[in-house]
């Protein structure tokens, strides 16, 4: 994956709502990670994968595609703000879904406190492996990420 031309997109949308939000960039860390957060327990809900107590199958591929990519513009938009890109990505997908994402929230958590280079890339390993996981592909995820991309900016122009 040319993860760099995923990272000048994001750049690009983040400026524009920055732009266009007039937004105070103080605290912009802390609340696209709070929005990182946020996206990856919507990612989890849709594949229900942690509710034991419901016989209520997980959402469609499409539905988990999209949410899967909604975490990833936050994901890049961190590794923006911190000046922290990964080039190549070392996948290792786990047993289950459910320890995929436990992992994934350890290392946002660690990577939170330390802002480095090693848990950002230990972090987005995690995130392209809990793709995988999920049986989301690489092209799924450009696609899907290229479309939610141009949608996100189809929202600014309606006052999302």
């Amino acid at each position: 994956m040319e993860w760099q031309k995923l990272y000048d997109y994001q750049r690009q949308l983040d400026a524009y709502i920055e732009e266009k939000n007039n937004v105070d960039r103080g605290n912009i860390i802390d609340q696209k990670t709070l929005a990182f957060y946020v996206e990856l327990g919507e990612l989890a809900n849709e594949t229900r994968c942690f509710k034991f107590w419901s016989g209520k199958p997980s959402s469609d591929h499409e539905t988990i595609k999209e949410e899967y990519v909604d975490g990833l513009h936050f994901l890049l938009s961190l590794g923006i703000e911190t000046d922290t890109y990964v080039q190549s990505v070392q996948t290792n997908p786990s047993g289950s879904m459910t320890e995929a994402f436990l992992t994934v929230y350890q290392l946002l958590e660690k990577w939170k406190h330390e802002k480095g280079e090693t848990a950002y890339q230990k972090l987005f390993d995690a995130y392209i492996s809990l793709a995988e996981t999920l049986g989301i592909t690489e092209q799924e995820m450009k696609e899907a990420y290229l479309g939610k991309h141009e949608e996100n900016y189809n929202r600014q122009e309606r006052g999302y």
